[in-house]
């Protein structure tokens, strides 16, 4: 089949761009995407905010395809080894791509922007500090970090040893009536968790996203100090790009069509992170 895969579209292709770039098991984006978004709805939380929990969490780690990094071997927590720096780029970077694609919703990019962020103000990439962090980005780094615990490679935790460790942060990483309602949440549905969220979800296809990336690029070469319509981009295609191309693909079931969408959404990702630069 070709991209459109499943009811997520292209964003499913980028949310396991995402986990092979980060060294994770394909799927991780998808499952802490739908834990976001179950705790979302369990707070109380509305269709719309909901669904910008989901898209955050599939979409957390696109911006690891912004830097150099994005042609180095894979290795499990490649993002966590780039250092705190590089951390905050990958947030402010993939918050940039979820703003620029129409149709998703209101909400998801800050979400993504401010995941990474502290309740102690010792995160990334703003310092920003209790109440300050937006709860459904602060639920999404709780969330980011319990499906990390049970799918730790080396030491897989159970959901009592993850939530263990998640509480032990309260205070410093996470909120801590936050921390409390997931605990909650968690106990309530042990096996649903990472069940798909009822709500309807955008489902943009690789053409409208290479439509809409394509024109924001476009206009930054032309609208910029010295317009020139005769710009070339040139993307290196190594070894790297080529593994995670096939391993995206086989992973998501996709013939020699999905293969040539997936290498063409990475493409499209890397040319507007190289044109429009380094977000503020």
């Amino acid at each position: 089949m070709t991209v459109p895969v499943g009811p997520d579209g292209a964003l499913a292709v980028y949310s396991a761009v995402g986990d092979a770039f980060a060294g994770r098991r394909i799927g991780f984006g998808r499952r802490r995407a739908a834990l976001a978004a179950n705790f979302a709805r369990n707070r109380g939380r509305d269709d719309e905010a909901v669904a910008a929990s989901w898209v955050a969490g599939l979409l957390a780690e696109i911006g690891l395809l912004a830097g150099p990094k994005a042609d180095k071997p894979e290795g499990e927590g490649a993002l966590e080894e780039a250092g705190p720096l590089a951390t905050a780029d990958v947030a402010l970077h993939a918050a940039h791509l979820v703003a620029a694609i129409p149709g998703l919703p209101r909400g998801a990019a800050d979400i993504v922007r401010w995941h990474r962020e502290h309740d102690d103000g010792t995160g990334v990439p703003d310092g920003l500090r209790w109440d300050g962090i937006p709860a459904d980005a602060a639920a999404l780094g709780i969330a980011h970090a319990f499906v990390a615990a049970v799918e730790d490679p080396e030491e897989p935790r159970d959901a009592t040893e993850a939530l263990f460790g998640i509480a032990a942060e309260c205070g410093r990483a996470f909120r801590i009536e936050l921390v409390r309602a997931f605990r909650e949440f968690i106990a309530s549905a042990p096996d649903r968790w990472d069940a798909a969220p009822e709500v309807a979800l955008p489902a943009p296809d690789r053409h409208e996203l290479g439509t809409a990336l394509s024109t924001i690029t476009n206009d930054t070469i032309m609208g910029g100090p010295t317009p020139n319509s005769s710009t070339t981009i040139t993307i290196p295609w190594t070894p790297r790009l080529d593994g995670v191309t096939s391993r995206v693909a086989t992973e998501l079931g996709l013939d020699r069509d999905g293969a040539a969408d997936v290498k063409s959404l990475i493409i499209l990702a890397r040319v507007f992170f190289i044109v429009t630069g380094a977000p503020a």
